[in-house]
């Protein structure tokens, strides 16, 4: 707890915590230009990032509105969607007829490594995994009552999470497919969610179109080819990329889900897909729990297999298989305490423990990373030395620019312009 506190409150240097600086200085620039005036585009001072929806960090922009700008502010917005993601995720559990007992078994992942340290990353995951979870709730609703105030909730959901990001999109087809199997009567409410997503999708183009002139504009275009595998200048973006293979992507993989969800959590994903073999012949033979579970499933796979390279870069877009390693693993002690209430209990609790202690050190790890100290100490001194509004030059090498770059410019609050140079970062200015 006291790691995950001390990160709460950790300046933007440790590992991915680019997505912190990045976003955070577009919420900066909402503010400090306005919405009229950055006409709700993503504005990073050299251009409109046009690659995800604006949500995410409109949604930081109205924290920092009402807070103020901070890192502990940027750090919390996620926090609170992953809070409510978790609360989601019992609900719906309950809602799939697990037991009380089942049903809290799923907060189990919260003690994963992927919950304690990417909750605190400022980047739209965690607002998708909500989303979605809503979106599912609402289905579930739409099953159980199939009027209108829940059909409006259910396409008010997607709606939300199309206005966040591209794995969100994923979820919808697969409900689509859970409706036409086992509840053929939500198939048309199904199907408009997927006429939601198309009209969520077109409103961003026509976004990007308004303004950079075209409706790839951006690098949108660039972006989606580099995530498919189909550009040839992939070491030019991340030398990473160019050494990527099927086969090694797919160890890696195994490896990260093992790490971020522990040995325990992926092996009670495997046990519920083992499970479950018997059925695949005759899917109307899957219980309402397992076909949502199935859904979730494919839904977690659906990213990191269509996305593969940049899953391959950036480890915690596997966030999107926890709800399904999650209920797999209610799945498990709902399965235990049919055997044995006492059972399920002593070995929920034994696993949980074992699942906050088995990778600890990993975790610490995480907490303890500080790649980007140098530009956040080097943006912090010229925002104390220098005049607002003054033009500072920054000169460092090439791989201080790339590396910390970013983190100057956002900590400096300042004007900057770099001149690659042999010598050690300095920065001047003119009065």
């Amino acid at each position: 707890m006291a790691g995950f506190i001390n990160q709460l409150v950790k300046p933007f240097i440790g590992h991915h915590d680019w997505n912190g600086v990045f976003y955070s200085q577009i919420a900066r620039n909402y503010l400090n230009l306005g919405l009229v005036i950055t006409k709700l585009g993503q504005f990073t001072g050299g251009g409109y990032y046009t690659h995800y929806p604006p949500l995410f960090p409109l949604t930081l922009a109205l924290a920092f509105k009402l807070f103020g700008v901070s890192d502990l502010v940027a750090r919390v917005v996620p926090a609170v969607f992953t809070l409510g993601y978790l609360i989601l995720l019992v609900v719906i559990a309950r809602k799939l007829k697990f037991s009380r007992l089942g049903s809290l078994a799923a907060l189990a992942v919260a003690a994963s490594p992927m919950v304690r340290y990417f909750s605190l990353m400022p980047s739209q995951e965690a607002m998708i995994v909500f989303f979605s979870f809503l979106s599912l709730n609402f289905y579930l609703d739409l099953g159980k009552q199939p009027n209108r105030p829940n059909l409006i909730k259910f396409l008010i959901a997607t709606a939300l999470n199309g206005l966040t990001g591209w794995a969100g999109y994923f979820l919808y087809p697969f409900i689509f497919l859970h409706a036409a199997i086992f509840k053929p009567r939500l198939k048309r409410a199904a199907a408009l969610s997927l006429g939601v997503l198309v009209a969520t999708f077109a409103l961003h183009l026509i976004h990007v179109f308004w303004l950079t002139g075209s409706f790839t504009g951006g690098g949108l275009l660039e972006a989606l080819l580099l995530r498919l595998n189909l550009t040839s200048t992939l070491d030019s973006v991340d030398p990473r990329s160019a050494s990527f293979t099927l086969k090694g992507y797919l160890i890696q993989e195994v490896r990260w889900l093992t790490v971020y969800y522990t040995r325990i959590l992926a092996a009670a994903g495997l046990i519920f897909l083992l499970a479950q073999l018997k059925n695949l012949k005759r899917l109307t033979a899957l219980t309402p729990q397992a076909s949502i579970i199935l859904v979730l499933f494919l839904f977690g796979l659906a990213y990191p297999v269509i996305f593969s390279n940049v899953v391959y870069i950036h480890e915690y877009f596997n966030i999107f298989l926890l709800p399904f390693l999650a209920l797999s693993f209610s799945w498990l002690v709902e399965w235990l305490k049919k055997k044995s209430f006492k059972l399920a209990l002593v070995t929920l609790l034994t696993l949980i423990f074992v699942i906050a202690w088995e990778r600890r050190q990993f975790v610490e790890a995480l907490y303890a990373t500080q790649a980007h100290r140098p530009g956040y100490d080097l943006g912090t001194l010229i925002n104390q030395t220098a005049p607002e509004g003054q033009l500072v030059t920054v000169y460092a090498s090439e791989e201080f620019i790339d590396l910390n770059g970013l983190f100057v410019s956002f900590y400096a609050g300042r004007q900057i312009k770099f001149i690659p140079s042999r010598s050690e970062p300095r920065f001047e200015y003119y009065d």
